[in-house]
Formats: C-alpha cells, structure tokens, sequence
C-alpha cells in the first residue's frame, strides 16, 4: 500500500501523535508526507515520534522546511523494479505551477518505464471539481490538462469522496479536489485491478443523524422554516445540499435534550423512588403528590424518546411502539453489526478464506464473473419477432419520457419508510416528510433540475438516487410469470410456488419427476448496448431516458 497525505505540519505534539498512530493502524509499505513545515535541524526528533520502523528521503536540499517526506518500511519494500514513483506538493499559486509542469514534461522525455506521480497538485481538473467560493475558470485547469496531453499521463479513478480538500470555514465553507494520482499507460496497464482509495480523516464525533423524534417537537417546523428560508445563490441541486448542510447546526441544537438518554431515564428513576419514599413518610401532602406524578411523567415520557430512538437505529418498523421492546431493539443492532462481518468465506474449490482481503477479493471476482463481459459477436436482431411480442403504444411511451411533477416526487416520498437509512447528509424520509410544505420548491427544482439539464452533484451521487415511477404503463410488456415486476406481486411467490412443486419428490409413489436448475443472467447485464442504439435508434427514441 502507498499512501500520500498533506498532513499541514507536524511541529505540534498532538498533531503529530495522530499521524503516528494512523500510520501504524494502516501500516503502508510506503508513505509519502507533504507540507511538513518542519525544519531540518527539528527532522531527526520527528521522525523517531513516528515510529523506528521507517527509512526517509526528504527535499531539504531545495526547500528549508522539507516540504516533502518519502517514507517506507524497508521490511515491506524489497525485491526487484517495479516502478517510478514522483511525489508532487505544488505551490497553491497558479503562477508558481507553471515551472512544475515544465519539469514533469522534462522527467516524461526520459522515462519509459511504468511510472506514478502522487500527492498534492493544488488544482482542479474540471468545474466540478470544487463546491462553493469562487466558480472553476478554464484557466485554473488548461496548464495542468495539457501538460497531461503532452506527456501522456492519466488520472487513476478512486474510490470515496471525490473531495480531498476543506476550508473548515462554517459560513463560506469551500470544498475541493486538488489530490490526484497520475500515471502513464505503462503504469495503468500494470495497476489495473489496484485501487485508489481516497481515506476519510479520523473522526472524533459522530456523524450527523437525523432524529426522527424531535419532528413532533414544539417549535421544530418553525426552526426549520426560518433557517431554509435564509437566502442562498447557486444551482437547484447545491442550494438544497447547501441548506441541509446549514440546518444540521439547528437540528444538533434542538436534540440536545435526548443525548444520554439512558443517563436521564437513571436520574428520573432515582427521582421518582425518592419521592415516593417521601410521599409514604406524609401521604396526604399535595406538593408531594404531584411531584410523584411529575416524576412518573418524566419517566415515561424519557423511556418513549428512548424507544423512538432505538427504533430507528434498529430500523425494525414492524413493530409498534408502545411495546418497551428495548432489550429486543439492543439485540437487533448487535446482531446487524456481527452480520455485517464474513469471518469465514469457502470458494469454488471448497477452500476456507479467513483473510478480509483475500474475502473482498472473492467476492469482487464472484460478481464480476457473474455479470459477464462483452460478447464478442451477438447476431443481429429481428425486429419481426421483436415487433410480435407486447409493446408500448405511444402514449405510453410519452409517459414513460414525460416531465417529472410535482406530485410524483411526493408520491415517491410518502411511501418511504420513516426508517428508511438516511444519505451522507444525515437525512433520512422523516425529515422530508414532516417538512414538505417548507422545503418542497427547493427540492422539487432540484430534482427537476436533474432530469431535464442531467446535472448532478458528485455529493449528491453518493447518496441514494430513486427511481420516481411514472405510471404502470411499463408493466403491460412484462409477463405475469415474471412477479418481481407486477405490482401486488412479490419474488417470494415463486418461491413458494417452487416449495409446493418440489416437497412431494422424495415419495415413494407417483409418477417418475425431475427438476432443472437453471442459472440465467438478467437481461440487463447482458444487453449489447451498440446494436440497441445503432439498430433500434427508429423506435427507441429517449430524449431524457426512460424512467
């Protein structure tokens, strides 16, 4: 493994601290530091606060606070050529990057072996590649693009946020991709199952979540209302980003009183024995009485937010509230977390993997297998019997393209679950739900906004996309056999089906019977692509796509 991180000094003990026990948690072969700002008389002591496993080569020579450290674990890295790796930290004026460009022009004259440029380049590659602040001009990118189209080098797809780079500013908060791995054709064709991974940093809070409880509050939708309608420039889709990004700080204020909620739930128990224990010493006293009561309320009221709480994280919506199935919801959200891990997977030889690579390595190579890859010929299709089959009429068709309305969009959200698992911005269907009349025209342009231009932000990818359903005009060409695409239907039909054929085989009596397992691909998994586009472009015509 090699890694590259812009660590923005490690002078402090603290920050340096951090790095070491990272480091030693992911344990690369080869770890490349940049904006060090340590001086080299200051290197030495460093460096031993790392870790002594470690062998360095610095810049010293060009740069007095050794701008750039190449470490590596001299037991992991051994053996023979493999590659040329150039570690990149570029100066964050446009100006200052031209001279960089030159030189790895001047490296790329002389090298044809496989070869890696990794680090911080300090510049975007497209207009997409930064939300918020100032909008991506062309001229931020041409030098960079076409030094990459004089020497050949390409960008290596990575996995992760797309976003390497933050401000850390609440009000004008900036986020961009400036981090790239660059290299050769020689060095992709060699690397083409490798993976770049762009790692999240160590947090020390959690993420944020919505609580669905806090909805039914006093005071919520008057909150929310206030804080959307604060003004906010820029596309359809980064204006909604923008705004719940903005109202997560409401949202954290307001669910302060729920935090240790099992803490709370102790005292209110603790309160109600002491005054009851009171009331026997005087049980005719009034005040005494209602703080009795009082305290009882507490304690209801603090078991139900409590209850709420683990229905949600349980995400069990089968079961009513009302019920105290604490115990049961604690023991839900153990058994997710111990499903979530394979401790042991066997392959198609019968042989046990322990190792979680070697597992997701398996796992990678089963689907892909499964899907398949690109026939090399497919016969041509016969639109005859393509034309005998069911097909949609016209103004099925028109619906199936039609503009997105309004009323889909809430349809769509009134039938999610209020349980259903929220996106990387915390929000889960209960949250739109109970606030659609504030939040409906905003979310409704961007989700318009979609459809018709095809813009979509890279955050906005990463999260969950469903699919609006326009009618059931889709469902008159697909046969009945098929129930997992038939409304009122369901996969576990067939399931049954084939339980009841098969569960009288093993009698004695009756006539001789067998049974045919067969595997078929999906039918889109397997779709030529070209040939639909190229010979059926006179009756597929999808201006914005079907939907």
């Amino acid at each position: 493994m090699i890694i590259s991180w812009n660590v923005r000094g490690l002078n402090k003990a603290g920050k340096n601290k951090d790095v070491a026990l990272r480091l030693l948690k992911i344990s690369p072969a080869i770890c490349i530091l940049v904006e060090t700002r340590v001086k080299e008389d200051k290197a030495s002591a460093i460096r031993n606060k790392l870790g002594a496993m470690w062998a360095y080569s610095d810049n010293y020579e060009h740069h007095g606070n050794g701008r750039i450290w190449i470490m590596w674990n001299e037991t992991k890295v051994q053996g023979d050529f493999i590659m040329w790796c150039t570690a990149i930290y570029a100066h964050n004026a446009i100006e200052r990057r031209y001279q960089l460009w030159k030189d790895i022009e001047g490296i790329a004259t002389n090298t044809h072996d496989s070869w890696m440029l990794f680090g911080d380049f300090n510049n975007v590659l497209s207009s997409s590649d930064r939300i918020g602040g100032n909008p991506v001009l062309e001229k931020e990118f041409k030098a960079l693009e076409e030094m990459m189209l004089r020497t050949g080098l390409y960008v290596k797809d990575s996995i992760g946020d797309h976003y390497t780079w933050f401000n850390n500013q609440c009000n004008n908060p900036v986020y961009s991709r400036i981090d790239w791995l660059l290299g050769n054709s020689k060095w992709h064709q060699d690397n083409q199952t490798n993976k770049l991974h762009v790692m999240q940093p160590e947090r020390y809070r959690k993420s944020f979540k919505f609580p669905n409880i806090i909805a039914s509050e006093d005071g919520f939708l008057e909150a929310v209302e206030q804080n959307w309608k604060m003004p906010l420039e820029g596309q359809p889709m980064y204006r909604v980003w923008r705004k719940l990004y903005r109202l997560q700080k409401v949202i954290l204020d307001r669910s302060k009183d729920i935090q240790g909620i099992s803490q709370q739930i102790s005292q209110a128990r603790e309160n109600l024995s002491s005054a009851q224990q009171d009331l026997i010493d005087d049980r005719l006293n009034a005040d005494k009485i209602q703080r009795a009561k009082e305290c009882l309320q507490d304690i209801i009221h603090l078991t139900t937010v409590e209850e709420n709480i683990l229905r949600q994280r349980s995400k069990v919506n089968w079961i009513k509230l009302g019920d105290s199935n604490n115990a049961y919801f604690h023991a839900t959200l153990k058994s997710k977390f111990s499903n979530a891990y394979i401790g042991l997977l066997k392959d198609n030889d019968g042989n046990g993997i322990t190792d979680q690579k070697m597992i997701l390595k398996e796992v990678t190579e089963f689907y892909r297998a499964l899907v398949g890859k690109p026939a090399s010929g497919l016969n041509k299709i016969d639109l005859e019997i393509m034309r005998e089959g069911k097909q949609l009429q016209r103004d099925q068709c028109a619906s199936l393209t039609a503009l997105v309305t309004e009323g889909e969009i809430h349809k769509v959200l009134k039938k999610m679950s209020d349980l259903t698992a929220p996106g990387i911005d915390g929000y889960g269907a209960k949250f739109f739900k109970s606030s659609w009349n504030i939040i409906k025209i905003d979310l409704c342009m961007a989700v318009k906004d979609f459809f018709e231009n095809g813009r979509l932000y890279r955050v906005v990818n990463n999260t969950v996309v469903t699919i609006i359903p326009k009618n059931a005009a889709a469902c008159s060409i697909v046969n009945v056999s098929q129930a997992a695409f038939i409304p009122g239907q369901h996969i576990q039909d067939h399931i049954m089906l084939a339980y009841e054929l098969i569960r009288g085989y093993s009698a004695k009596n009756g006539p001789p019977r067998c049974m045919i397992q067969m595997g078929i691909k999906k039918a889109y998994d397997s779709v030529d692509w070209y040939k639909v586009n190229n010979e059926l472009s006179d009756n597929v015509q999808a201006k914005r796509g079907l939907r």
